[in-house]
């Protein structure tokens, strides 16, 4: 659980991965994702090398909560939302992002697949109920749900018919929704229904993988109000926009680029104000998006937030997999066991000979292409600091795991090689580029001084009597 009393923390970053749809089983997509415990999920991304060997490179990454396809809604609730259910009815503020490429999952986990399964929404309210009504008798709270979307900048409220609204912000920084239409709930039914109609009005796009792919940020707000119409526990639940770029959309155009950067720079922002949120800083950054601004009580004050991360486990959205979860790698630096926690990489290579390398060859795998190391200097000698986790070496032919943990030296000296190997290699191929030009001058150079000493070399005529018999000496037979 993400409470205070329990783990202290405001945040919690969760990964949930899907099942196979019956289109992947059927054109046989492997599967990539896996995940070996409740904390760690590992993709396995085929690669090629520049000798055309194939190999496979692990990427592992650790969170709060990581959840199989074995899941269920009910389970993803209990230990996400359940909690930040509880902070709201002791009269705080709670917002639960699903954030993941589009068809990866995030409607289902936020509505549900049918009455018999349903969603965060339906949970969460019915918890809600149940509360109310077994400890508010004298004082009752009344429900009120509004249901909006930010598309490109704007606010639309998808429970009156698409209206524009404004975010306004009040003499004590306060942000309002001006026009927002609230309805007031009474059943778990009655909010499936309001969110059914609110649902058909968001606006859709075609991607390269779904053709009914969300192009806008949905917002779900539930809000416990007293007899005064007081404020007594806000709730938001935020179904983000798909991740995918607005290249991969089946015809790009002018209107799919504008959405791709809005969605970009609402996501970069809403990254930047979790952190913040996370580190406790004295700055959040919630006005560079119009998604953050409406979310500004969610990252000050007594809030609590969780993210969930949806991803695919098929080998063609290795890609979309990786970068949502470095996204949510990002949104907050986990910390676990021995200092590490998060963003490990490693490489195996099936097909590769890994037992003719040295002892030290472990170390350098990860450091192939390095320049050899300079001449120490005279004078006071400073020892090289070690690595936070040096390189594991495992058994020949096993897999070899290459950790870089973030937010240290280590990590800043491995960029550093990284970048050193590439500026190496650029150099080599100049080299070899430089090298055939001069090859190629020089026989061109060759060529050009043949010619100038053929041209200015006398031509001798031979005159017809010096090619008469008599003038050719020629040996007399004895």
């Amino acid at each position: 659980m993400i409470s205070r009393q329990a783990g202290g923390q405001r945040i919690s970053v969760c990964v949930r991965k899907r099942p196979q749809t019956h289109n992947e089983c059927r054109r046989r997509e492997a599967d990539v994702v896996t995940t070996p415990n409740g904390e760690c999920v590992i993709v396995h991304e085929s690669k090629e090398a520049v000798d055309l060997t194939q190999y496979i490179l692990q990427h592992r990454f650790y969170f709060d909560q990581v959840f199989g396809e074995e899941s269920s809604n009910e389970d993803v609730y209990r230990r996400t939302t359940y909690p930040l259910v509880q902070h709201v009815l002791n009269g705080g503020k709670a917002t639960c992002f699903a954030y993941g490429q589009t068809g990866a999952g995030k409607t289902h986990t936020m509505l549900g697949s049918s009455p018999r399964r349903p969603g965060l929404y339906a949970l969460a309210v019915r918890d809600i109920f149940t509360h109310l009504s077994n400890t508010n008798m004298h004082s009752p709270l009344q429900v009120y749900v509004s249901f909006f979307e930010i598309y490109c900048g704007q606010l639309y409220d998808l429970l009156d018919h698409r209206k524009r609204l404004f975010a306004r912000e009040d003499g004590q920084k306060v942000v309002h929704i001006a026009g927002l239409r609230d309805i007031r709930m009474d059943s778990v039914s009655s909010l499936l229904k309001v969110i059914a109609q609110g649902t058909e009005e968001r606006t859709q796009g075609v991607s390269g993988v779904n053709p009914l792919s969300s192009r806008s940020h949905a917002l779900l707000q539930i809000q416990l109000r007293g007899p005064n119409q007081q404020v007594a526990g806000r709730m938001w639940f935020v179904d983000l926009a798909g991740s995918e770029r607005a290249s991969d959309t089946r015809e790009p155009d002018r209107q799919s680029r504008m959405e791709g950067a809005e969605i970009n720079q609402s996501l970069l922002a809403l990254k930047e104000c979790i952190r913040s949120l996370d580190q406790e800083q004295s700055h959040t950054p919630f006005r560079q998006s119009k998604l953050t601004q409406v979310l500004k009580d969610s990252f000050i004050g007594d809030s609590m937030t969780c993210m969930i991360a949806n991803i695919s486990p098929g080998h063609l959205a290795t890609e979309h997999t990786l970068n949502t979860l470095r996204y949510a790698d990002r949104v907050k630096e986990l910390k676990g066991q021995g200092g590490l926690r998060g963003g490990r990489r490693g490489k195996t290579s099936p097909k590769r000979n890994l037992s003719k390398s040295s002892s030290s060859g472990s170390s350098g795998l990860c450091n192939r292409g390095k320049s050899p190391p300079k001449k120490p200097k005279l004078g006071r000698q400073r020892e090289a600091p070690l690595p936070a986790t040096p390189t594991t070496r495992l058994a020949t032919g096993g897999p070899i795991f290459c950790s870089t943990p973030k937010n240290s030296r280590y990590r800043e000296e491995t960029s550093a090689r990284e970048r050193k190997e590439r500026r190496g290699e650029q150099w080599v191929r100049t080299s070899l580029m430089d090298h055939g030009a001069a090859k190629s001058m020089r026989a061109m150079t060759a060529t050009a001084l043949s010619l100038t000493l053929l041209l200015s070399h006398p031509i001798i005529e031979l005159q017809q009597s010096d090619l008469s018999p008599q003038a050719v000496n020629t040996p007399t037979p004895s």
